[in-house]
Parts: C-alpha cells; structure tokens; sequence
C-alpha cells in the first residue's frame, strides 16, 4: 500500500468536501453560533483552513503558514491568533472579520501548498517526528494557553499522525458541525 498517496487522496477529498461547505455558508449565517457557546459558522470555516495550514508549516515543516505569506499577510484570513486555542471572543472577532470568499482564497492556496508538498513526501518522511514544541512556539503572539496546552498534546506526533489528525479527522468533526449548525441555525 501507498501510505502518501492513501493520504494524499484523503486529505485532497477532506479539501473538496471543506470548501464546497464554507462556499454554501450564507451571509446571513456566516457571523452565527448554533446553539450558546458554539463558534461562529464563519470562524469554524476559518479555523477549518487556518489549522490545516499550521499542520503543515508550522507543526511539520516549521515554517511560516500560508497565511503569513503575500497575498493573505495583510488579509483578515491572517489574524494574531493561532488557529485554535483562542478565547470565544476572539472567535467571534475573526468570525466578523473574515468573508467567505477570503477563506475560499486561502482555502485554495493552502491545498495548492498541501498539494505540491505531498507530491515530494516520500514514505519514510512519514514517520519522522517534527519538534513540535520548537515548531510552534515560533510566534510570539501564539502563546496564548490554550494553544500551547494543544501543542502538548500533540508532541511526540509523526508527520503521519500530524497529517491524519489535525487535517483530516479534526476536519471532519468541523464538517459535521457546520452541517449540523446550519440546519439548527435554518430551523430558527
């Protein structure tokens, strides 16, 4: 078996899946929770895209995300924050300063990035565990505690795991939410 190109194939129909949602995602619904306590639909779509670049820049390669990159560094799709660990009003914030058609661009450049990245992973790269902990401390702004309490968890994680969790199966519980939040949110 192919273990790149299982996860390639994995990751690249996550993408497809990810970004039809977040473009059905209505204006009207973008700036919403589901139920109290819940994210904004519009900061799940960011946080969706946001965490998949992390994953494999920071967390994997330990470089700059896309986001921190021209075009999208001066963009609303690149704030302060991390992409998770953030407090609720903070999710809420970015929820009202991103627009779906800006997290749509990023969305496509992250897959391009992802894309071409896993075009060179060999497989023996995937079992190689990245510094973590040094990887995602880069940024001073991102030591915030409930990000650093998420990298913990998830040191010690080879480049497999990194791929498999943060970017496919976190991914899915967030297209489960975001189908389930707009029916609730339609039904209102």
């Amino acid at each position: 078996m192919d273990a790149v190109m299982l996860i390639t194939r994995q990751l690249e129909a996550e993408s497809q899946v990810g970004r039809g949602l977040v473009g059905e995602i209505t204006d009207e619904l973008w700036q919403r929770a589901a139920y109290p306590g819940a994210n904004p639909l519009g900061f799940i779509a960011w946080h969706m895209v946001a965490t998949r670049d992390w994953a494999l820049h920071t967390a994997i390669q330990g470089v700059p995300d896309v986001r921190e990159r021209a075009p999208f560094a001066s963009f609303a799709v690149n704030p302060a924050h991390p992409p998770f660990g953030m407090s609720a009003a903070d999710a809420v914030a970015i929820a009202a300063a991103v627009t779906r058609d800006g997290v749509l661009a990023y969305a496509d450049a992250v897959h391009t990035a992802m894309m071409q990245w896993l075009g060179r992973l060999t497989p023996e790269a995937l079992d190689r565990e990245p510094d973590l902990r040094a990887n995602a401390s880069r940024l001073p702004a991102y030591q915030v505690s409930g990000y650093v309490a998420e990298v913990e968890d998830m040191a010690g994680y080879p480049v497999w795991a990194l791929l498999s969790a943060p970017c496919f199966a976190h991914q899915r519980e967030h297209v489960g939410e975001i189908v389930t939040g707009r029916a609730a949110l339609r039904a209102t």
